[in-house]
């Protein structure tokens, strides 16, 4: 065995795939997958938090289309903001039509001095800089700040905005005055066009890529990783050698596991934040909406962020005549949630904005904590980054994923960073 791949999510499953030979893989838990598992329950399909396929890239698709064969369909997303008591569509900086007159003023009008400004201003030098800059006071006051603050649970002023830019849609004026007529019929954003199993969830996907590589090692949870003698100690006290690594779970942890490590990249390491999810997925003996996909929630109340109707990504999520329900909150890790009461307080939230339901209709309750939500950007993020890839180069390890790589990025993402993964070692064996 030449390479250890640590972690059977997306980037692993992806990195064996293309590797072909001379590899092991090795996951903690019971079954592969890491987030983009699916659990079935009572009747209802639930993914851990939501989870959607797009790409960017035509050939990605033909991939997981080679992988899911007829178990994949195309959906046109119809994803909405709830704003003031109503559903404004998503994005809703191009969608102000609907809104009182005055707020569509000060929004239009902040947006086209915000585009004025921008010609001759640099770089921003944070988050919410980039937001009034990108967007003007409208926008930026009644749905980036407090949408994003609710979000990242901390000021904006201390994130960077390097990411922004691929993630949030950033439209013409022209596109936005569209939006404020109630005229445009453009489709906005990376998603505005996702793919998703027609069933077995987003563990379809998983399955694709377990049944084209060699058998995963499931339970194996590293304790250790010896450097010196390249040597992995797992919790089930199994030991193996190893020549290389890829590393996909989450790089705080892969610190914690290398032994001995430096105290300069412990500082390194020390640098970087995060935020975590608290997942509630609600499986309802009833129809609640037969269209919308999700919603975001820049109010303070609700405390979920974004809820979502999975039976509407494919109906074989949920029994007939039932919907499968999730809601994601965010939370500090150095701060507790409180959990206490939270199934009725969603199910009031849902009552309030035409989502009923009673205590009896809810049919099972699935629960996910998932401690590293998203990677914070901070501005230390990158300068430690730098610092930790450079040492593990050094020692043979390649981290790579989306918490490997301690960075926001998609389904898609996972699986290139895979395929780069991979063509870094056989590059290596070819020249070898």
């Amino acid at each position: 065995m030449k390479i250890a791949i640590l972690g059977a999510g997306l980037t692993g499953l992806s990195t064996a795939y293309h590797l072909k030979k001379d590899y092991a893989i090795y996951e903690k838990e019971s079954t592969p997958g890491g987030l983009c598992r699916s659990l079935k329950q009572d009747g209802f399909t639930f993914d851990i938090a939501g989870h959607l396929l797009y790409f960017r890239d035509e050939e990605n698709l033909f991939f997981v289309q080679r992988l899911l064969g007829d178990n994949c369909a195309a959906v046109n997303r119809n994803s909405w903001v709830r704003f003031q008591k109503r559903f404004i569509p998503y994005p809703f900086q191009c969608h102000l039509h609907g809104l009182n007159k005055t707020l569509v003023h000060e929004c239009l009008c902040g947006f086209k001095k915000a585009k004025e400004k921008l010609c001759v201003q640099g770089a921003s030098e944070n988050f919410e800089e980039w937001i009034y800059a990108t967007f003007g006071c409208g926008i930026a006051r009644h749905f980036m700040i407090p949408y994003n603050r609710k979000f990242w649970r901390m000021s904006l002023r201390s994130l960077e905005a390097s990411w922004a830019k691929k993630w949030i849609p950033v439209p013409t004026i022209k596109e936005v005055e569209e939006g404020a007529l109630g005229i445009s019929e453009k489709r906005f954003g990376y998603n505005s066009t996702f793919w998703y199993p027609r069933q077995g969830g987003i563990q379809a996907l998983v399955d694709g890529l377990k049944s084209r590589v060699v058998p995963i090692e499931t339970s194996h949870e590293v304790v250790e990783i010896s450097v010196r003698d390249r040597r992995i100690v797992f919790k089930n006290g199994r030991e193996v050698r190893y020549e290389k690594i890829v590393s996909t779970m989450p790089l705080l942890e892969l610190g914690r596991m290398i032994a001995p490590l430096p105290e300069g990249i412990k500082k390194a390491f020390s640098k970087l934040r995060y935020i975590s999810v608290y997942n509630v997925n609600l499986g309802v003996k009833k129809p609640l909406d037969p269209c919308k996909h999700w919603i975001y929630f820049p109010d303070r109340t609700p405390s979920f962020y974004r809820m979502g109707l999975a039976s509407n990504f494919s109906r074989k999520l949920a029994p007939l005549n039932a919907t499968a329900l999730y809601f994601e909150f965010s939370y500090l890790p150095s701060r507790s949630f409180n959990k206490n009461n939270i199934i009725e307080k969603i199910r009031r939230s849902c009552s309030a904005m035409g989502f009923y339901f009673e205590k009896n209709d809810i049919a099972t309750v699935q629960v996910n904590d998932i401690k590293y939500g998203y990677c914070l950007y901070t501005k230390e993020r990158a300068l430690a980054l730098d610092v930790i890839r450079d040492y593990l180069k050094s020692e043979g390890i390649l981290s790579c994923g989306r918490y490997g790589g301690w960075q926001y990025s998609s389904m898609e993402d996972a699986l290139i960073e895979g395929h780069r993964s991979a063509q870094v070692f056989l590059k290596e064996r070819r020249a070898s």
